[in-house]
């Protein structure tokens, strides 16, 4: 018997969705998991949309806003497209609907008890509010799912704007079901985001565009594993204590928003010209004859500094015969393609040589390194090429040859495999959206009884990690004391703060769950901004180190 579809309602208060919204249904009408039954329209009398115009533009501060996020579009956004309008009649044609009229209670909306029982005959399993805003009563309680909800959780609707005035270097947003207290809904999926610094509408963007990929993802899930995953879901996410915060809560003044407005433009012009002057470099950095993993200060490291021309960055490394081999993403400025080259020192840390051995016609780095029985073997991140490769070495260290993709049509980011009770588990960031989203803060686990294989199963938890401060892959997961540490990445404010080390606690074909142990960030006053990988084969230990350095130097 094939399996049954979910049966999804959908509110909206027209046909004209945003682009981010029309994704999501455009995959459920071509989806084998789930069917929209039931179009929920909102039907406001044209004296309720012109109060509620009138209330959001009264108010200076409010009309001030909507010009400074328009000018953020024109100057910095014009390639964002989540909120581009899209007429929806067709793609929903054929589909039953039944006009509403909401009761409208300030911030809250309630239907009337008559067509409350209309939407009750179609057996709804969800109910997605695309419109109308915060919803109270009955409906809440008809779908088996309830009715879910994306956003910032402000009342002001502002989602990505006061993380980028006031310089917060996450963004966070929510899928809430619905409840009659908004403090109580559930929420049932969390991302935190790196904030785009520069512009509000790009940051919004990278929020929107997650959203349109983790709905329809949870919703697939949510048909095959059923109920249990749901409450699995409830039980993750438990809420943060401060999500709501009043202040992000009220609509600003107009003075604010001016000052706003002042602060966010001198800020784009800052790192206009910080880049014109300036360009990210990497380096190594290492510590030899150390078998402490948990690093108390990046001071400990001698710095390994790279030719003026090009930068070393995600270091992995072998000893071997008294000489360390530490191969790196090698990346020419000249150029910007990454490359894979192995950095030669001797037992005292010596540079004796630097050579490339791997290099494609598309980005390569992270060059993830795994020994089975006597043979190197390496799965440099190909997400560029949307493939998992893997590489033997034939002559350690500088001769690799291809040996097959794990993985094709997927963009991952770090991907990093770990051999644990007879299973090969692979962790990698991956990116859904088509836009490069996801790469920084959505980590998904596979798992196959054989590396060398296309056969790789998703876990059912995916995504396992949805927090830029600790979801992508940093370096070799390894084991000390009888724990399993996995290094990961803190991109919260900038890509590369700093390196996690996360105890995994749980691991296993249904569950995972680990827990941030340390955290590794260079000093205040240090020259190094940041690090985002750490290996050690407990000869050496490396890591890189990120700065600005002049432009004038490499040219």
């Amino acid at each position: 018997m094939d399996k049954q579809k979910l049966r999804i309602g959908l509110i909206i208060d027209d046909y004209s969705l945003s682009n981010w919204k029309y994704r999501i249904l455009e995959e459920f009408k071509n989806s084998n998991f789930a069917e929209i039954s039931l179009i929920i329209r909102n039907n406001r009398s044209s004296v309720n949309r012109s109060s509620r115009f009138f209330r959001r533009f009264s108010n200076g501060g409010s009309l001030l806003l909507n010009i400074h996020l328009k000018l953020d579009k024109f100057i910095l956004g014009r390639s964002v497209n989540y909120s581009k309008k899209i007429n929806s009649t067709v793609l929903l044609k054929g589909i039953p609907e039944i006009s509403l009229t909401t009761a409208e209670n300030g911030f809250t909306n309630k239907l009337e008890k008559r067509e409350i029982l209309k939407v009750r005959d179609f057996s709804l399993d969800i109910i997605l509010n695309f419109g109308v805003g915060q919803l109270i009563g009955d409906i809440l309680t008809i779908p088996k799912y309830g009715v879910w909800s994306y956003g910032s959780g402000s009342q002001d609707g502002q989602l990505g704007y006061w993380e980028v005035i006031k310089k917060i270097g996450i963004t966070g947003s929510v899928l809430h079901v619905l409840n009659e207290n908004l403090e109580k809904d559930v929420v049932i999926h969390r991302s935190q985001v790196l904030t785009y610094p520069m512009s509000i509408s790009k940051n919004k963007n990278l929020s929107y565009w997650k959203a349109a990929t983790i709905i329809p993802y949870i919703i697939k899930a949510l048909s095959n594993f059923g109920e249990p995953y749901f409450l699995n879901l409830q039980s993750k996410y438990d809420r943060d204590a401060n999500f709501y915060s009043r202040e992000f809560n009220e609509a600003p003044l107009f003075l604010t928003v001016l000052e706003n407005m002042v602060i966010h433009f001198l800020k784009v012009n800052k790192r206009l010209l910080q880049k014109l002057f300036f360009v990210d470099h990497w380096d190594v950095l290492y510590r030899i004859k150390s078998t402490e993993m948990f690093i108390s200060s990046l001071n400990e490291f001698k710095l390994l500094p790279s030719p003026i021309d090009r930068f070393w960055a995600d270091p992995f490394v072998v000893t071997k015969e008294d000489r360390h081999f530490i191969f790196v993403e090698e990346l020419i400025y000249e150029t910007n393609k990454g490359h894979i080259a192995v950095v030669e020192l001797d037992d005292q840390g010596n540079f004796i040589s630097s050579k490339k051995v791997l290099e494609r016609n598309y980005h390569l780095s992270y060059p993830f390194l795994l020994k089975i029985d006597d043979t190197h073997y390496m799965i440099p991140e190909t997400g560029e090429n949307k493939t998992v490769e893997i590489y033997k070495c034939i002559e350690f260290p500088y001769k690799w040859e291809f040996v097959m993709n794990l993985m094709e049509g997927i963009r991952t980011g770090d991907v990093t495999v770990f051999y644990h009770n007879n299973r090969w588990w692979l962790f990698a960031c991956v990116d859904k959206t088509g836009i490069h989203e996801g790469i920084l803060d959505e980590l998904h686990l596979f798992y196959s009884d054989d590396l060398f294989t296309k056969d790789w199963q998703s876990h059912p938890c995916n995504p396992i990690n949805t927090d830029t401060r600790t979801a992508r892959p940093a370096g070799e997961i390894f084991i000390k004391d009888g724990k399993i540490y996995r290094p990961s990445q803190d991109c919260s404010g900038i890509y590369g703060r700093g390196v996690n080390l996360n105890e995994i606690i749980k691991l296993s074909e249904t569950e995972y769950e680990e827990v941030l142990m340390k955290k590794i960030i260079p000093e205040v006053g240090s020259s190094l901004l940041g690090t985002h990988t750490f290996n050690s084969d407990n000869k050496i230990t490396v890591i890189d180190g990120f700065r600005y350095r002049r432009r004038r130097r490499i040219t």
